[in-house]
């Protein structure tokens, strides 16, 4: 939206406004964006009259006023917000009578990332793991917003359950980075080979307490 006079005598130049979208690796480092925009500017030819010897001026369409389209570069800080709006001073529309131009604000948008959930500076991750990793615990690989980590799976573990990763979220306004939270997902494998699915029969022989016995206690209950 336009301002007022910023000092002087003249009137400052309107404020600019547009959106620029960031993923997050580009929130956990910083970025340079280009960004372009298009400023109007009184018309050379006509000096924003709109004519020229008495017939409407053909460069801005009797208007007075042409486009110009220009790109900058601007630096975004790690760990902005989504819809924080980024103030750039004197990116703005030019004043008049010699008043300051005026300022350009960027519109932050973060797309939701189809891996990485945010919450603050916190990550949140699923990770899916086979039933014998959770049963035996293991070293696996985690993916984290720059390379791959080696975590190690606790044995016994429960799906649903996290593990987390100090450090390995995005920047907080102190400085310091947010934590990465891995949720375990048990998974059966796809396909079984006939020996796999052999040491499944096996295992089903041995006797265990039934699984769904707390659900149907619970119903039971609810149902008296």
């Amino acid at each position: 939206q336009g301002t007022g006079g910023r000092g002087g005598g003249g009137r400052a130049g309107q404020d600019l406004e547009t959106e620029v979208q960031l993923s997050l690796r580009e929130v956990l480092t910083g970025v340079v964006k280009r960004v372009n925009l298009r400023e109007p500017q009184t018309c050379s030819t006509c000096q924003g009259h709109g004519t020229v010897r008495g017939r409407p001026c053909g460069a801005c369409q009797g208007t007075g006023r042409t486009t110009d389209h220009k790109t900058i570069e601007v630096r975004i800080p790690a760990g902005v917000q989504d819809g924080t709006r980024v103030r750039v001073a004197g990116k703005g529309q030019l004043g008049s009578d010699g008043g300051k131009r005026g300022d350009l604000y960027l519109q932050v948008s973060i797309p939701a990332d189809p891996i990485f959930r945010r919450q603050g500076s916190d990550l949140h991750v699923t990770l899916p793991i086979y039933p014998w990793e959770a049963i035996l615990g293991a070293d696996v690989t985690a993916p984290t917003l720059t390379e791959p980590v080696k975590v190690k799976i606790p044995a016994g573990s429960k799906s649903d359950s996290k593990l987390r990763l100090k450090g390995k979220g995005l920047p907080t306004s102190s400085g310091q980075h947010g934590d990465l939270f891995l949720k375990l997902k048990i998974v059966m494998p796809q396909h079984l080979s006939e020996e796999e699915r052999a040491l499944y029969e096996q295992l089903q022989r041995f006797h265990h307490t039934d699984p769904r016995a707390d659900v149907l206690a619970a119903a039971r209950r609810n149902s008296t």
